[in-house]
């Protein structure tokens, strides 16, 4: 385990570091970004989620890279072997930054669901600090336990999933698809502009949690994040597909949260009623592990900046931030909006696609890392050499001692011979 791994307390696999990935874009994309895709590009807002897949795999492109580069180093680590430690703290400042009004979007779409779908009349600090706590203690649990639950909450999800896919089948009209392309690709192209923002820009997580993975899985990563972003992209369009079929464009873009608008339209006879409370429940369990997991990066990221030997410090002080921001930085509907469309997506993309870039290309200029990737085998090495110097010293040491044996029985039978002739 490195020093990195210690202080964030466990590391994890690549598959739990791939189901973090889905649940971390499903948590609030799933049940919000349809509806933010469907204002803009209507009934072919399944075209653009098609297209987005190829975003997916842009957006992790420089981040795996140097991972690759910089094998059980976080972000603050190399960014300052890059660049220096001055602009290197500078540019981590900046991330810091971005993963704080990360943290507190995140609590305010779980606090506005929840007010407003299922407890309308609990005050919304209630509703932020009951989360709160419950993240408070995942995240002091530590990466291993919070990927354990990943794979716990990744099959109840699309189990979930699939059963209101079934359930919805006798509601679904394909006339809802229709005009195809109606106002040309324009607004279908268009629509991948709050896309890039939420979720994709918010990929940049993964620069600190890279650095969790065992060093003896490190090169099954990328295959791993592919995958990931494969079950993103198909998750994606099913929900848009399933949205459109079944509530159609106009109802979709007036709700929202639609996709538990359209779990109420379940009802077989009087037998199964009221599933929607199901699908909030699956959906905030989603919402808890990207909470985690952004509150992890958080903390993690000040304590690593700060020089702390251990994140858990922070995360009381840190909670007493996010809270009260979460409760102010959206000012009612109209300002969500210009946040969401405006504000998010730029600001998003210079951190989430442009900066990785930026501090990938200084790498490879500067030649830092191990551009191969050797240093993924390399952590493995020493172990091995170690091991095999030992063992091969521990064989000569065998070998030679019979020799040194054989030696001095020799020298002895050689002075008895010359004492009985003398």
């Amino acid at each position: 385990m490195t020093q990195n791994q210690q202080m964030m307390n466990g590391s994890i696999t690549t598959g739990q570091m791939g189901k973090l990935h889905i649940m971390f874009t499903l948590g609030s994309a799933a049940l919000i970004l349809p509806t933010m895709v469907t204002v803009i590009a209507k009934q072919d807002s399944w075209i653009t989620m098609i297209m987005a897949v190829g975003l997916n795999f842009m957006f992790l492109y420089a981040p795996l890279e140097l991972a690759k580069r910089f094998p059980g180093q976080s972000l603050v680590s190399y960014t300052q072997q890059i660049l220096g430690r001055a602009a290197g703290m500078v540019y981590t400042v900046l991330y810091l930054f971005f993963f704080l009004v990360l943290t507190a979007a995140v609590f305010r779409n779980m606090g506005d669901f929840v007010g407003t779908s299922v407890l309308p009349e609990t005050p919304r600090w209630f509703i932020h600090i009951a989360f709160m706590l419950i993240v408070m203690y995942g995240v002091a649990l530590g990466i291993e336990v919070m990927g354990r639950s990943s794979e716990i909450l990744f099959v109840w999800v699309f189990l979930v999933f699939g059963a209101v896919f079934a359930l919805l089948t006798n509601k679904m009209q394909v006339s809802n698809l229709l005009p195809v392309l109606a106002d040309g690709w324009i607004p279908t192209i268009k629509g991948l502009y709050p896309i890039t923002g939420f979720p994709l820009a918010e990929y940049v997580y993964v620069m600190m949690l890279f650095s969790c993975v065992r060093s003896e899985d490190l090169g099954k990563l990328k295959r791993a994040m592919w995958m990931s972003s494969v079950v993103i992209g198909i998750s994606g369009l099913s929900i848009a597909l399933l949205l459109l079929l079944v509530l159609g464009a106009d109802l979709t873009l007036r709700s929202p949260f639609a996709v538990y608008d359209m779990a109420k339209e379940i009802q077989i006879g009087e037998v199964l009623e009221r599933v929607e409370i199901t699908v909030a429940m699956i959906w905030i369990s989603t919402v808890f592990t990207k909470a985690m997991i952004c509150f992890y990066v958080l903390c993690l990221t000040t304590a690593q900046l700060l020089r702390f030997s251990t994140y858990r410090p922070l995360i009381l002080p840190l909670a007493f931030i996010i809270v009260p921001l979460s409760l102010v930085i959206y000012r009612n509907t109209a300002h969500t909006n210009l946040f969401a469309f405006a504000i998010w997506p730029v600001f998003g993309c210079v951190l989430g696609l442009l900066m990785p870039m930026l501090l990938l290309a200084a790498a490879v200029f500067r030649k830092q890392g191990t551009p191969s990737g050797k240093g993924m085998k390399d952590t493995q090495q020493p172990e091995q050499e170690r091991g095999g110097t030992s063992s091969e010293a521990n064989s000569e040491q065998r070998v030679t001692a019979p020799e040194q044996r054989n030696g001095s029985e020799r020298k002895e039978s050689m002075s008895t011979v010359q004492v009985e002739k003398s």
